[in-house]
């Protein structure tokens, strides 16, 4: 007890001599032991740590790119890995059908702004002179086409009288007459009654007409003359396909050879052939004329125009031509930058 209360009173004291024997005894443990201890020279380096794990990788930050439009990439700007800035090019598409597009638009906007500056220009003088000539040309050709035009007229009363006077008139007594009588009687009583009346009305058209011609010049009034041919050949034209009818089907007898006979048909289609033909040429020869005609008229108003000049109407409309022009160049621009991949 007293011992105890010796040691609670001066417990430094005792704390001091315990650990004195705990080192003496802790050092003669370790001599007595047979551990080895592996030494290295301190150095200055990285410290590594390796980590084998299944997993996925997820980046802090992340964006998904896309081109604006389909299409073929042509070309590659990047590989996997690269440090790449803000607006680089990545990518592109084959665009080679918009640049052959882009280059026609900037090609029409061009045209078209030429066609401006000429408009706001007016034309110039030796395009009127140009003109002037077309119109001189112009009224040349037409006067050439109411020339022809007269030409075939002519012909077309020629070709009439030919075939009556001297086709129809071989098988008719008295032709000239007031009553001309066929010289032969066919079996179709009314075809002659009328071969007879048309030949004595022709007669009166023949003579009128020729008349008429008298008056016929390039400064007559052509349609008419044309529009009165026309009339007049036709009648010929139906009176010798009667006249074909009737000589066809004759037959020899003793007042009429088969010379006679063949000579008269081979006479009538002639003529008809003849006044065919003339009909013919006269319609070509009328439109020949009125196309003349129109072309001149044509060439005149051209001529006022350049003379003119360009109305306030016809240059805005150009200009709207233009920035429908422009507009398409950068349409087509707008589709190329969406070939590109930033």
């Amino acid at each position: 007890m007293k011992i105890l209360n010796f040691i609670l009173k001066h417990w430094i004291l005792s704390s001091a001599i315990l650990l004195i024997l705990a080192a003496v005894s802790f050092y003669i443990a370790g001599r007595n032991s047979s551990s080895v201890y592996n030494t290295v020279i301190a150095d200055r380096g990285n410290i590594r740590q390796e980590v084998s794990v299944t997993g996925k990788i997820k980046p802090v930050s992340a964006a998904d790119l896309a081109f604006e439009k389909t299409g073929k990439v042509s070309r590659i700007y990047a590989e996997v890995g690269d440090k790449i800035p803000a607006g680089k090019i990545l990518a592109e598409l084959d665009r080679s059908e918009l640049l052959t597009q882009l280059a026609e638009a900037r090609a029409n906007f061009e045209a078209q702004a030429a066609k401006l500056t000429e408009l706001r220009n007016g034309t110039r003088p030796e395009e009127i002179q140009i003109q002037e000539v077309k119109v001189s040309n112009a009224e040349t050709a037409l006067a050439d086409a109411r020339q022809y035009l007269i030409d075939k007229i002519n012909e077309s009363y020629t070709k009439s009288d030919d075939a009556i006077r001297n086709t129809a008139d071989q098988f008719f007594n008295s032709p000239r007459s007031s009553n001309p009588q066929l010289s032969f009687s066919p079996s179709d009583g009314i075809l002659k009654s009328k071969l007879e009346n048309d030949r004595a009305n022709l007669e009166s058209l023949l003579v009128s007409w020729n008349d008429g011609l008298k008056d016929l010049n390039l400064g007559s009034d052509l349609n008419s003359f044309a529009s009165s041919a026309n009339y007049n050949l036709n009648q010929v034209k139906d009176f010798m396909k009667n006249a074909a009818l009737v000589v066809n089907v004759l037959t020899p007898n003793s007042n009429l050879t088969q010379t006679t006979i063949d000579s008269w048909k081979s006479g009538v289609s002639a003529a008809r052939t003849a006044v065919n033909t003339g009909l013919a040429n006269l319609s070509a020869a009328l439109e020949k004329m009125r196309s003349a005609q129109s072309s001149l008229d044509l060439e005149k108003n051209q001529l006022l125009l350049k003379k003119a000049g360009s109305t306030q109407e016809t240059i805005s409309a150009q200009e709207a031509q233009i920035s429908q022009a422009s507009a398409k160049v950068e349409n087509i621009q707008a589709q190329i930058e969406k070939t590109f991949l930033r």
